[in-house]
């Protein structure tokens, strides 16, 4: 399962993840988004394309959210919330490493953003890319019986991403 915590250490050099102001930013002070379809989509069952596959007209756009890679946070509200990864596996060459998500949601940093945590946010589209709650709630998968809701919490393999 890609979505369950992993006690083994990284191996690459991760950013990590802090709470400020009641959302989720990296430590230098990048704010970190969701793909807010993703909770209907994955109700629906709906796939979600990688962003290689977007209409060129607004590929280059959703381009500009990248994938934060797998990671970890000091901060225990986070910890206890439900920060794990996913695999990437299928997705276009340098966004295929294992993604950090919280709470089912793949997490996501904006090319439209400065660092540092007196910057307003520039990323937030609403309806589309919003900002991650530290109480943000778990997306709930369909059930694979019959359709049911409460399958789990993660991103399934049947669903991609951008």
């Amino acid at each position: 399962m890609p979505y369950a915590p992993d006690p083994t250490p990284l191996t690459h050099e991760a950013v990590k993840i802090v709470a400020y102001q009641g959302n989720l930013y990296t430590e230098t002070g990048l704010p970190l988004y969701r793909y807010f379809p993703l909770a209907e989509m994955s109700r629906l069952q709906q796939t979600v394309p990688w962003a290689s596959e977007w209409d060129p007209y607004i590929r280059g756009w959703i381009e500009t959210y990248m994938p934060l890679p797998r990671t970890t946070s000091d901060t225990p509200a986070i910890r206890r919330g439900g920060l794990s990864y996913q695999d990437r596996t299928g997705a276009a060459p340098g966004r295929d490493y294992q993604q950090a998500v919280y709470r089912g949601w793949p997490l996501y940093t904006s090319d439209l953003d400065t660092p540092g945590f007196q910057i307003p946010p520039q990323g937030t589209v609403p309806g589309l890319f919003e900002m991650v709650s530290v109480a943000e709630p778990p997306v709930v998968w369909p059930s694979p019986e019959a359709g049911e809701e409460g399958g789990g919490v993660g991103w399934p393999d049947h669903l991609d991403g951008p």
